[in-house]
C-alpha cells in the first residue's frame, strides 16, 4: 500500500507503546517535490508528560521524497523521546531535555527501511535506550548542517546503528551528539559520497561517551570520521576510509580515551590522514596508511601521515605507512608530533 502526502504535516503519529508499522510506501503528492511534512512521529501525547513510549517497531517501509527543508526534526522518521528542547551556545543544534522522573524512549526500533531524496534528516533518534537502526538504506538527503544528515542520533544509551546504505548526503551520514549519550555501538554501515563542502561520514561531538566505532566503510567523502567536542572513550576499530579529499580521521576538541586500533586508511587526498589535535590518551595502534596522494605546492600545508598537536599521552605504535614524504619540506612527515597542551581536562 501507498500513502501519499499532500499538504500533511505528519503521515503517521504514534503516542503510545507496543506498536508495529510494516510493510508500506509514504511518499510526496508531486514525484521531485518534497513533503514538507514527517513521515512517521513517535513521540509523547504531551511535551510534558512523564509516560514514556517503548516496543516500537518501524520496519519495511519506503520513504520518497519526505521531509521538510525549513523545520528541523521534520524528516521521514522523526523519534523525540524527550519533553522540551533549549538552545545551546556551544553547538549548533538543539539539545533535548528530560525532566526529572521522565525517562527516555525504550526500545524503538527501524529496519529495513529505504529513504530516497529526504529533504531534512532520514532518522531523527532523540532520547532512546535500548533502540535499533539497522539494515537500513539512505540515499540523497538534503539540507544544512542540523537538516542534511543520514542519520542523527542524540542523547541515546545503549543503542546499535548497524549494516545501513548510506550514500549521496549533504552534512554527515551518521551523527551522534549529546552528554546523554552512552554505550551505542556503530557496525557494518557502508557510507559514500557526502562531498559537499561539510560532508562527513561519521560524526560523535558535545560529550558523547563510550561509542564503538567498528567495520565501517566510509568512500568518496570529504571527511571520513570526526570525533570533537569533549567526547570521551571511543574505540575505533576496523574501519576502512577510501578515497577522502580532506580528513580521514580527524579527533579534536578536547576528546580523551580514544583507541585507533586495525583501521585502513586507502587514497587519501588531503593533508594529513590521521590528525589529533587537543586531546588526551590517545593510542593510535596498528592502522594502515596506504597511498597517502596528497602533493605538496607552493603554499599548501605539510604533508602528513599522523599529526599529533598540543596532545597529551598519546602512544602511536605498529602502524604502517606506505605513502612517501617529501625530503624537501622539512615538517613534511609520516609521523609528525609538536607541542603540548597546558593541561588535562
Amino acid at each position: 500500500p501507498k500513502l501519499t502526502m499532500r499538504d500533511t504535516s505528519v503521515a503517521f503519529k504514534v503516542t503510545s507503546s507496543n506498536v508495529t508499522l510494516d510493510g508500506f510506501t509514504v511518499q510526496s503528492g508531486t514525484p521531485g517535490v518534497k513533503s514538507n511534512g514527517i513521515g512517521v512521529l513517535v513521540s509523547r501525547t504531551e511535551p510534558g508528560s512523564f509516560v514514556s513510549i517503548s516496543n516500537v517497531i518501524i520496519t519495511n517501509i519506503t520513504f520518497i521524497d519526505i521531509g521538510s527543508s525549513t523545520q528541523d526534526l521534520y524528516g521521514a522518521i522523526s523519534v523525540r523521546g524527550y519533553n522540551a528542547l533549549h538552545s545551546n551556545p556551544q553547538v549548533r543544534e538543539s539539545v533535548p531535555v528530560l525532566f526529572p522522573g521522565a525517562d527516555p524512549f525504550v526500545n524503538i526500533v527501524i529496519d529495513r527501511c529505504r529513504f530516497t531524496d529526504s529533504g531534512n534528516n532520514a532518522i531523527d533518534f532523540w532520547s532512546v535506550k535500548d533502540g535499533r537502526i539497522s539494515n537500513c538504506v539512505i540515499d540523497g538527503v538534503t539540507g544544512n548542517w542540523n537538516r542534511g544528515n543520514g542519520i542523527r542520533g542524540v542523547d541515546l544509551q545503549d543503542t546499535t546503528i548497524s549494516s545501513c546504505d548510506i550514500e549521496n548526503i549533504s552534512q554527515v551520514g551518521i551523527k551522534i551528539l549529546g552528554t546523554g549519550t552512552r554505550n551505542v555501538a556503530l557496525n557494518n554501515n557502508i557510507i559514500k559520497n557526502s562531498s559537499g563542502v561539510s560532508g562527513v561520514g561519521i560524526m560523535c561531538y558535545y560529550g558523547v561517551n563510550k561509542i564503538t566505532i567498528r567495520d565501517n566503510e566510509i568512500e568518496d567523502c570529504t571527511n571520513g570520521i570526526i570525533i570533537t567536542g569533549a567526547c570521551t572513550h571511543i574505540d575505533l576499530e576496523q574501519n576502512l576510509t577510501f578515497n577522502i579529499k580532506s580528513s580521514p580521521l580527524s579527533i579534536g576538541g578536547l576528546s580523551n580515551n580514544i583507541t585507533v586500533h586495525k583501521n585502513e586508511f586507502v587514497s587519501t587526498l588531503g593533508p594529513s590522514v590521521v590528525t589529533v589535535l587537543q586531546s588526551w590518551n590517545v593510542k593510535i595502534d596498528k592502522n594502515h596508511i596506504l597511498n597517502h596522494d596528497f602533493e605538496i605546492s607552493r603554499g599548501s600545508d605539510p604533508k602528513r601521515g599522523i599529526l599529533i598537536g598540543q596532545t597529551n599521552g598519546a602512544t602511536i605504535t605498529n602502524n604502517i605507512i606506505d605513502a612517501t614524504y617529501p625530503d624537501t619540506d622539512e615538517k613534511s612527515n609520516p609521523i609528525y608530533v609538536w607541542r603540548v597542551f597546558p593541561q588535562n581536562p
